[in-house]
């Protein structure tokens, strides 16, 4: 009897320690789960600092960006568009590159063009597609090559003022056409440039695509979708300069080839780089294309 109540009174207390240990435990598991709150909380907060942070700084600098941009002079343009397009598991890949020299006063515009398509055409067809050319605005007048080494002229129908609106870069509408599509937006630095990233949400992207009125989207307007989309915007630290804008888009649509009816998806990588800002003194058009040019 006493042997089993020796025992009895072992196993209570060994209860009570582990009830007591058990009830430390707890106490130290609420503390921890406590602190991992407030931590969590911190840590939320932290975040949305950051995040509030890096959004009063994209704005700042789009702000003094802006200004800088709208008054430049002159500058050279070089826009290179690499195309690749996949219908049923084929490729075709396109490339196009301009390079302009803007001159705002007295207004005057060089613009080379050049675009091929070097893999998945037949020969005709890459020639058909093949181009080296431009055209140049000076003097109230244009003067754009033709077919073969032929040139036009004409007399233009805008004003230098109605030339130069079109061509000023106006990087707060450039920004906010982007960031009002965006799903997360970020600023970045190297030595000598801010890089701001935007990445657009799909639906507000093709949105903005459709929105935008250009004849190549009409008819696509109703299969249309922008998959994945991301702009890059490089400004030069001390300047203020745009130096380049990078733009990454996979987009769909459904095309009818051959009597076929599937999914055209296109990779699509855009680079603008800028250079040679406020030191170019005029654009000249070559004295035999003015001699040569055919009035239109």
């Amino acid at each position: 009897m006493k042997k089993g109540l020796k025992i009895n009174l072992v196993l209570l207390a060994v209860a009570f320690v582990l009830f007591a240990c058990s009830n430390k435990s707890n106490e130290q598991n609420t503390d921890t789960n406590t602190n991992s709150e407030v931590t969590n909380e911190q840590k939320d907060t932290k975040k949305e600092t950051s995040s509030k942070n890096s959004s009063t700084k994209i704005d700042q600098l789009m702000e003094e960006t802006s200004d800088v941009n709208k008054g430049l002079d002159s500058f050279t343009m070089i826009e290179e568009t690499n195309t690749i397009e996949t219908f049923q598991e084929e490729e075709s890949h396109l490339y196009t590159k301009e390079a302009s020299d803007v001159v705002f006063e007295p207004f005057q515009l060089e613009v080379m063009i050049e675009q091929s398509q070097p893999k998945g055409f037949t020969e005709e067809e890459q020639q058909s597609f093949e181009y080296k050319g431009g055209f140049y605005i000076v003097d109230g007048k244009t003067y754009m090559k033709l077919d073969g080494d032929t040139w036009s002229e004409t007399e233009n129908s805008l004003t230098d003022e109605e030339f130069q609106e079109q061509e000023l870069i106006v990087f707060d509408r450039i920004t906010e056409t982007y960031r009002n599509a965006a799903e997360k937006e970020s600023l970045d630095e190297t030595e000598d440039t801010y890089v701001i990233t935007f990445e657009l949400q799909p639906q507000q992207a093709t949105k903005m695509d459709k929105n935008a009125e250009q004849p190549a989207f009409e008819a696509l307007n109703n299969t249309y979708k922008v998959e994945e989309m991301t702009v890059q915007i490089a400004i030069a630290k001390e300047t203020k300069y745009i130096m380049e804008i990078a733009i990454d888009k996979t987009f769909t649509y459904d095309e009818d080839f051959n009597i076929e009816k599937d999914k055209m998806t296109v990779q699509q990588k855009q680079v603008q780089t800028f250079s040679n800002q406020n030191t170019i003194e005029a654009v000249t058009v070559p004295a035999d294309i003015k001699q040569n040019a055919e009035p239109m």
